[in-house]
């Protein structure tokens, strides 16, 4: 059964706490056929990237471990880059340094830095607002595809919501399906975040309903990641992942090789 899990971090993630090869040996021991590590490069609104992030050490580690797990595991080069709408130049010239096979894009924070991480969701219509920004921001960002392959965990503030009742997600079917044209139109897609599956609300980022509509736009192009920052987490709940991209009537997932999608049956 081809199973893989396309959202990784390692050490060289600001959050990451485990090598490349700890990374992929779980993987194995999960069951994966293909693990994509994919650290975080986050822009911020000054202009440079928060944290860190080696980029030739990140693809020398890789490396290393792509001749050791070989023809056992296909390690796939990604990178999370965040907010690359914010600082195009800085995106920009990181994709130029290295071979990636695949770009998770991510906001993380807004432009006036608001972090989801940090936001109080007390109340129905703050936290109706905070969702509107989010999805102009992701609606921005979807209109510069040279940074991104896939939109990964396309409903991020929901995983931080403490009371999941106060966000209704068909209010903001409009701005989605905005959203998911232009995916769709510049040949991007959206992933499966699985680490919501064991968090407060138990559902994937994004849920059944936000993948169904994305599939009846006529989206296809979808990936399954677990959101890993530890090596214990590599692999987990991504075949519930699966399952419910056949629920929502998917048949297939993507994989990708230097930014270019195939796609492997799920049924």
């Amino acid at each position: 059964m081809f199973l893989a899990d396309y959202h990784t971090h390692s050490i060289h993630s600001i959050d990451g706490k485990d090598s490349i090869d700890r990374l992929a040996n779980a993987a194995l021991d999960a069951g994966m056929t293909e693990l994509a590590v994919t650290d975080h490069f986050d822009a911020t609104k000054s202009g440079k990237p928060y944290g860190k992030y080696d980029q030739r050490e990140y693809f020398s580690e890789l490396e290393k471990s792509r001749s050791a797990f070989e023809n056992r595991l296909r390690l796939v080069a990604g990178v999370e880059l965040g907010q690359a709408h914010h600082c195009p130049e800085l995106a920009a010239a990181l994709l130029s340094g290295g071979e990636y096979d695949i770009i998770l894009g991510s906001v993380h924070w807004l432009r006036d830095g608001t972090d989801f991480y940090n936001y109080d969701y007390t109340t129905w219509a703050d936290t109706h607002r905070v969702f509107a920004n989010y999805l102009s921001e992701l609606i921005e960002l979807s209109l510069r595809p040279e940074f991104f392959s896939v939109l990964s965990h396309l409903t991020l503030p929901v995983r931080y919501m403490c009371d999941r009742s106060l966000l209704d997600l068909t209010a903001f079917e409009d701005p989605l399906r905005q959203l998911f044209a232009n995916l769709i139109s510049s040949g991007r897609g959206i992933e499966v975040n699985t680490s919501g599956f064991s968090g407060i609300h138990g559902e994937p980022m994004p849920d059944a309903w936000c993948l169904r509509l994305f599939r009846e736009c006529g989206g296809a192009i979808v990936t399954v990641g677990s959101d890993a920052h530890y090596a214990r987490d590599v692999g987990s709940d991504i075949k519930s992942g699966f399952e419910l991209l056949r629920e929502c009537g998917f048949t297939s997932v993507a994989t990708f090789k230097r930014l270019v999608p195939s796609f492997i049956s799920i049924v």
